[in-house]
């Protein structure tokens, strides 16, 4: 798969799970690492954006709109929200709502017809059941019945084709075009949720900065059907990303309206937006999303958040495959999707605990891949276990070499079956060495270092994650 991408003759979706290292510090963590090894060190086009959450990914954001940027949602991207119960423009009929929160009679129907546990959904920490994490989160966008909503700017996806201050602090690939201006044709996708009550959207792209129309859909989709999803492809010919100013204008994507005036261009009741994202169709290139980010959790508490997810795992996996294969046999990928996972020193890791909860974590997402329309052939797995410490007071330090054995012998038996590779993490660099390059980050070697791009300065600093996702790159190329 990596030689196929990085050949440019397939495309690769790469998921990152894990614990507090698939983000850490600051949306960075693997996730980062392997945006900049596939497009910096690999040289390899992006062809989509993460596959994002319809509304707040940081539980911090659950009543308080945000806005984030770069790291875990790509360079040159900004996803933005409202909070629950935020008033909408100066054109909405109601305020924002999400999917835990509301108690419609509909809403709560597809809730349950998803299957999505939403145990202790207010509790920041291990016991919540649902994709809840703490830096990354799902947690869906809807209007309710009898109910329409519009924004001011205030959902939506942007991409920029140079830095933009307070923001960007890169440029996106899928902005790139003639002269750096922009024109390639994109597509706005929304995965929606569907009712026994049809309501409706009208996606629509506008420029940032001058706020200028770019498209809006010609005829709204419905949201009949009776519960279950469907995607809405939302196609842009061409753009022109001008600077206006000081500051470069943006592309952006909504599925509210933003702002219009028009009924029918608002989200009108029933609709929920489970996953939405941007892509370059029928174009080969690689999209690293993050499924699950939660600090503190062990690879058991790992394979249990993603058990509880169901039919919104579903509904995830089937997206990243359909998004990549297009509609134009031979210029998109095949549908090919990577898993990676990093984990371990949390809690008491054992010999017994990593390889089960690995086993778990491959049989669920294996089974929803299948159930979906993916090939078992089209699916891999790279596991890695938490890097090498040489702090006596981390249990890790002594934990390791005994879970990492077992990690391997879990690999060496089943890896054929599954796709599946384990990387040592510690037959690649050891405690020592990641020490003597200061990769171990300053509040503890639990964690690792994070160097900006572009750095704010010349820096010697080496990048943690980054380095070790090029040596497992690496691994896995030369042993193909």
């Amino acid at each position: 798969m990596l030689q196929d991408v990085a050949a440019g003759r397939d495309s690769l979706d790469i998921i990152v799970i894990g614990d507090s290292n698939a983000g850490f510090p600051a949306d960075n963590g693997y996730t980062v690492a392997w945006n900049r090894v596939m497009q910096f060190g690999l040289r390899v086009p992006v062809y989509a954006t993460p596959l994002m959450g319809g509304g707040p990914t940081n539980p911090s954001q659950l009543t308080t709109a945000n806005n984030r940027a770069d790291g875990m949602w790509s360079l040159g991207v900004l996803q933005a929200w409202n909070a629950n119960t935020n008033a909408g423009g100066s054109n909405s009929g109601t305020t924002y709502k999400q999917m835990i929160q509301s108690t419609d009679t509909e809403i709560v129907g597809l809730r349950n017809w998803l299957g999505f546990n939403f145990t202790n959904y207010t509790v920041n920490d291990t016991t919540n059941k649902s994709i809840f994490p703490q830096g990354w989160m799902s947690n869906p966008a809807v209007v309710e019945v009898g109910q329409r909503f519009t924004s001011s700017f205030a959902n939506m996806i942007t991409i920029s084709n140079q830095v933009v201050a307070g923001s960007n602090q890169f440029g996106s690939e899928l902005a790139f075009g003639t002269a750096g201006t922009g024109g390639h044709a994109l597509q706005y996708r929304i995965v929606y949720g569907t009712f026994p009550t049809a309501g409706s959207f009208k996606p629509y792209a506008f420029y940032l900065g001058t706020t200028g129309a770019l498209l809006r859909d010609s005829s709204t989709t419905s949201t009949g059907g009776g519960y279950g999803y469907a995607t809405k492809a939302f196609n842009i010919s061409s753009f022109t990303l001008a600077a206006v100013g000081s500051q470069p204008s943006r592309v952006c994507f909504t599925w509210d309206g933003a702002n219009s005036a028009t009924n029918a261009d608002q989200a009108n009741g029933p609709f929920a937006c489970l996953w939405q994202s941007v892509i370059r169709p029928n174009f080969k290139g690689y999209s690293v999303s993050c499924l699950n980010y939660f600090g503190g959790l062990t690879t058991t508490q790992v394979a249990e958040k993603i058990e509880d997810c169901d039919k919104m795992l579903d509904a995830y996996l089937k997206e990243i495959r359909e998004r990549q294969i297009g509609t134009t046999a031979g210029t998109a990928g095949t549908g090919r999707l990577l898993v990676f996972l990093n984990s371990g020193i949390n809690g008491t890791e054992t010999t017994t605990t990593w390889p089960a909860a690995a086993q778990r974590i491959i049989d669920r997402i294996t089974s929803r891949w299948v159930l979906t329309g993916g090939s078992a052939s089209n699916l891999a797995f790279v596991f890695t276990l938490t890097h090498p410490t040489t702090d006596g007071a981390v249990a890790w330090t002594a934990n390791r070499a005994a879970v990492a054995t077992a990690a391997n012998n879990y690999a060496a038996a089943n890896g054929n079956t599954y796709n599946l590779a384990v990387v040592d993490i510690g037959q690649m660099m050891t405690g020592l060495v990641m020490s003597r390059y200061s990769m171990y980050d300053s509040g503890g070697q639990a964690h690792l270092t994070k160097v900006a791009i572009p750095p704010a300065a010349v820096t010697t600093a080496t990048d943690g994650y980054e380095s070790i996702v090029q040596s497992i790159v690496s691994s896995l190329l030369s042993s193909v």
